[in-house]
């Protein structure tokens, strides 16, 4: 299914001596650490560069085209009150729009500022804030900071952060997000010991 899709974007149509099927196979797999390229490149009877151009061209193919389409913010009312009654109809949980977290995707981090790439739990990565509806889709992302950076300060930083600092994610009181205790509580976001919390006192 991917292929197909990745079969309609402008990179995709580029005129290559490399089928798009096994491309798309060798950019899933390079994802993996670098030192076992070679491998990977033998395996696809290629060499090492063309498999890093294979895994870069899908990469921008997904980031430019698959993306915009797949991973879209709920931007109306009637979208924020289908997720809200979906969530309450699946969890009991009131109003909410999307659940916030974040998660480590390792890289190999920059020599000049590795320290910076380093998180929490020893291992370089970059910071991935995401938010998912109640299918587990993902309806934005966000992954912009290394991994020494605290989920706190990436929602901060991130558009839909700001937006909720400012009061204006949703136009109203009804909506909110909801995340784990990283987060700031606030009318627009909030935190899982919240909810509990709340709904022991009903």
């Amino acid at each position: 299914m991917l292929c197909k899709m990745l079969a309609c974007t402008t990179v995709a149509r580029k005129q290559s001596a490399i089928p798009l099927e096994k491309g798309h196979a060798d950019g899933m797999d390079i994802s993996l650490p670098r030192s076992i390229l070679r491998s990977i490149a033998d395996r696809f009877g290629m060499r090492r560069c063309t498999a890093h151009y294979c895994f870069t061209e899908v990469c921008q193919a997904i980031q430019s085209s698959l993306h915009p389409r797949l991973v879209c913010w709920p931007a109306t009312r009637e979208k924020w009150q289908e997720n809200a009654d979906a969530f309450e109809r699946q969890y009991g949980i009131q109003g909410c729009v999307g659940c916030v977290d974040g998660s480590h995707v390792p890289v190999k981090p920059p020599a000049h500022d590795r320290d910076s790439y380093i998180n929490r739990k020893g291992f370089p990565s970059v910071n991935l804030m995401a938010v998912c509806d109640h299918f587990q889709r993902f309806i934005h992302t966000y992954a912009e900071r290394a991994g020494s950076v605290h989920d706190a300060r990436v929602f901060r930083v991130s558009d839909i952060g700001r937006r909720a600092l400012d009061n204006e994610l949703f136009n109203c009181d009804e909506f909110h997000l909801l995340g784990d205790s990283a987060y700031p509580l606030l009318p627009q976001v909030q935190n899982k010991h919240f909810v509990i919390i709340h709904r022991l006192s009903l």
